[in-house]
């Protein structure tokens, strides 16, 4: 598919990967992502979230915490680095823009650029895939 491409797709899917456009930015379902996406628009409720420890990269040292991140499809790990490790907590509804995937050792890990942005939502999400079932 040539990457100028406009794609359009429903309303609760916006997403950009590596070869494809979208015209629309709505949060994608959980259960949607995939390896390798990026540009995502996800919302969910921070479900996990691990105590932060530092690690050497080739930047420098960082902090990073591991979080899990929850929504009515599903579950996904999410890689919380430096200032974001401060910014939620368990129970917070998020809304993460401009996210990317990767794939680490067969699990799929949500990870936020510099150019990434988190939002903590004070409404309510609907009941989370756990709940559901």
């Amino acid at each position: 598919m040539n990457p100028k491409t406009i794609l359009r797709v429903p309303s609760n899917c916006g997403v950009v990967s590596e070869t494809d456009r979208v015209e629309t930015f709505s949060c994608i379902p959980i259960v949607n992502i995939g390896a390798n996406m990026r540009g995502l628009r996800v919302s969910g409720r921070v479900v996990k979230k691990a105590e932060p420890r530092e690690i050497s990269t080739r930047y420098g040292t960082a902090i990073i915490a591991d979080a899990e991140l929850e929504d009515t499809s599903g579950r996904i790990q999410w890689r919380l680095w430096r200032d974001q490790v401060n910014l939620v907590s368990i129970g917070d509804m998020v809304v993460i823009e401009n996210a990317f995937v990767r794939s680490v050792g067969g699990s799929l890990e949500l990870n936020l650029g510099a150019d990434g942005k988190i939002s903590i939502s004070k409404e309510q999400m609907p009941r989370t895939a756990t709940e559901v079932r």
